[in-house]
Formats: structure tokens, sequence, C-alpha cells
């Protein structure tokens, strides 16, 4: 059936049809993500209380406001390559306070809620 269905897509067949599939978690599952989420989301902002309040300041103008780093330099009165280390500085230490978790997991997180505070 797949190889019939490979003919079919790879010489234009249009009537192939489409396969559609979802995926289902238990119950238990969504308690232990959303749990870690919640989790995550406790470290997140613990972390961020523990950043000086020229980071929080720019994480904030970066993430939250979108600016590029002429525009916090700008802002912050400094130089371009010291508001890119103060932001680097200031990740480098969320990433430590919350390392226990799955790195790319936890950066998607991190940039995800910074955008949302």
């Amino acid at each position: 059936m797949l190889r019939g269905l490979n003919k079919e897509i790879r010489y234009g067949d249009n009537d192939v049809p489409e396969i559609m599939f979802s995926v289902k978690y238990s119950m238990e599952e969504e308690l232990i993500t959303e749990d870690s989420k919640k989790e995550i989301h406790k470290r997140l902002f613990s972390a961020i209380e523990k950043l000086s309040p020229r980071q929080k300041e720019a994480i904030y103008l970066k993430f939250q406001n979108g600016f590029d780093y002429n525009d916090i330099s700008e802002i912050m009165d400094m130089k371009i390559e010291a508001s890119r280390n103060l932001i680097y500085r200031a990740i480098k230490s969320l990433k430590e306070s919350i390392s226990q978790f799955d790195n790319g997991t936890l950066l998607l997180f991190i940039f995800n809620k910074l955008r949302n505070l």
C-alpha cells in the first residue's frame, strides 16, 4: 500500500488520500507535563529575581520589546558590545539556575516566557 502511495505522490496523482492521525496523551502525562511547566516557571522567575537590575532591563528590552542590540545600547547608554555581553551573561545565569532541565526545552520555555512577561 505504501509503495502505491509513493508512486502516486511521485507521479503527481492528486487523488492520494490524506493520512491523518492524532496523538492522545493520558491524563497522567498531561499532569506531569503541567507540573514540569510549573516547576520550570517557578525556577525561571526565581532565577530572574537573582539578576541585576541592569540585566533585567536588558532582558526586558530584548525579549519583551524586541529591540536589537543597537537600540538597547542607546537606551541603556552603553556600547553595543556591552549590551551583548550583558544579555549573554543574563541568559547564562538563567540557564545555570535552571540547569537540571533539558537545555533545548528550557531555552524554548525561557524565550517564550520572556516574550510574554
